[in-house]
């Protein structure tokens, strides 16, 4: 979200490499069709930035100059501190999984994980979406934590995704209920709360699956 008085600029994502630095990509109404790629250290140095147009061309002389690159710099950094929680919450996921399912988390990056967790807030941000929906990932994601909470013996687990991501419980039933369609999670039977990953929402979460 841009700032009062900043200019207009939007994040389009964000993740980390693994060297622990913060990427980001962000467009800038100034410059529509255009998308700036920013790496940034933890301690908030700019490494390097670049632009370019969505068909490949060069900016202008004028537009590179005039860039908010700083304002950029600071859409990201505000992006990365809004959803720190859901990073946190999303790596001792990973670990959980890893143990539980055996997932080979070490096969992925940080980058990759930063991408987990943004499909999380996601589900926050945005409960709706358009005729597009969302991608299997995202649903893999949302019904490892419920399969997570599950297994940690919660009583309510549709509840408790509910609360952990701020969301009506029958958004969530209905956001598991695709994930189901989609066979990233089975049923434990009509009425009844449960499930498991399947093999498929298993290779998205370690890597394995790149289908965007």
């Amino acid at each position: 979200m841009t700032q009062k008085g900043e200019p207009d600029v939007t994040v389009l994502r964000w993740g980390e490499t693994p060297a622990g630095n913060v990427t980001g990509r962000v467009a800038w109404a100034s410059a529509p069709g255009a998308v700036f790629d920013l790496v940034i250290t933890r301690e908030g140095l700019l490494i390097e930035w670049c632009a370019r147009a969505d068909d490949g061309r060069s900016l202008s002389a004028r537009q590179l100059r005039s860039a908010p690159v700083g304002a950029m710099e600071r859409a990201i950094r505000r992006e990365v501190a809004s959803t720190s929680d859901v990073m946190r919450d999303y790596s001792r996921l990973m670990l959980d999984l890893g143990a539980r399912f055996g997932i080979d988390v070490d096969r992925t990056d940080a980058a990759e994980s930063a991408s987990w967790a943004r499909s999380l807030a996601d589900f926050a941000e945005r409960p709706r979406t358009g005729p597009s929906g969302r991608s299997d990932r995202s649903y893999a994601t949302l019904a490892a934590l419920y399969v997570r909470l599950v297994e940690e013996g919660e009583q309510r687990p549709i509840h408790a995704v509910a609360d952990r991501l701020g969301l009506a419980k029958k958004t969530v039933q209905n956001h598991l209920f695709k994930a189901r369609e989609r066979g990233l999670l089975t049923s434990a039977g009509r009425g009844r709360a449960g499930g498991r990953l399947t093999d498929k929402a298993k290779e998205m979460l370690s890597g394995d699956d790149q289908a965007p």
